[in-house]
């Protein structure tokens, strides 16, 4: 799987309160094929990133209402589920992207990575390139072990995703599908993942709700049988 492949799939939020800044790196990951939400302070990042859940989170240190460190540690600590988000602290303040700003090994672990800006798309989207492990054989133990991971977050989210369909929140439906449909994928549950794939659409096009529940039971039915004899 090439780098665009990945990113087709990709979700991207990109945290900046300096406009041509922002504009240049959603500029770019969106013609490397993301899909891209913008945020401009901490209480604003913090919020999307928790209800919409990316794939990527990039975050500017210097932000109207705090820095990238408290947003990142905030998203980290209330994230739900077992797949973290990965989260990239992108600066211009040399100091802070060469980490002399960054004395404490707690506030090093809570960016996936640290970049210079400016930085190109195809460097930004590299966060999103599967490890070498998920591409090829998995090390020994670790599809059982993410069968495990996925059978509790199924476990966990999809009486989530049922409380949110009766109340039609749709988007919040979609962004958990999306989480659950790369765990189910990583676990070679094939019925499964295109299950949720399927839901994933149908309420991002805001399908019709007999296609959202078509879909829905689909999912249920394929979570059954996982929760039942896939872990």
């Amino acid at each position: 799987m090439n780098n665009r492949d990945q990113s087709v799939r990709s979700r991207v939020l990109v945290v900046d309160d300096h406009c041509i800044s922002r504009e240049f790196t959603v500029s770019a990951l969106r013609r490397a094929g993301c899909t891209v939400r913008q945020a401009t302070g901490v209480d604003q990042a913090c919020k999307l990133a928790l209800s919409w859940l990316p794939d990527l989170v990039i975050l500017d240190w210097h932000l109207g209402d705090g820095t990238g460190l408290e947003a990142a540690r905030t998203i980290r600590g209330q994230w739900p589920g077992n797949r973290p988000s990965c989260i990239v602290l992108l600066t211009g303040d040399s100091s802070i992207a060469n980490a002399t700003c960054l004395p404490h090994p707690d506030e090093h672990e809570v960016f996936d990575c640290i970049l210079e800006k400016p930085c190109g798309a195809d460097r930004l989207v590299a966060m999103l390139t599967p490890a070498p492990w998920r591409v090829g054989e998995k090390a020994p133990g670790e599809l059982s072990r993410l069968k495990a991971s996925c059978h509790r977050e199924l476990t966990r989210r999809l009486p989530d995703i049922e409380r949110r369909l009766l109340e039609a929140r749709t988007g919040e439906v979609s962004a958990i599908a999306h989480q659950l449909t790369a765990s189910a994928g990583l676990c070679g549950e094939s019925d499964l993942e295109s299950s949720l794939r399927r839901l994933d659409r149908a309420c991002r096009g805001r399908a019709r709700v007999e296609e959202i529940s078509d879909a829905w039971q689909r999912v249920t039915t394929a979570a059954s049988d996982f929760l039942a004899f896939g872990a």
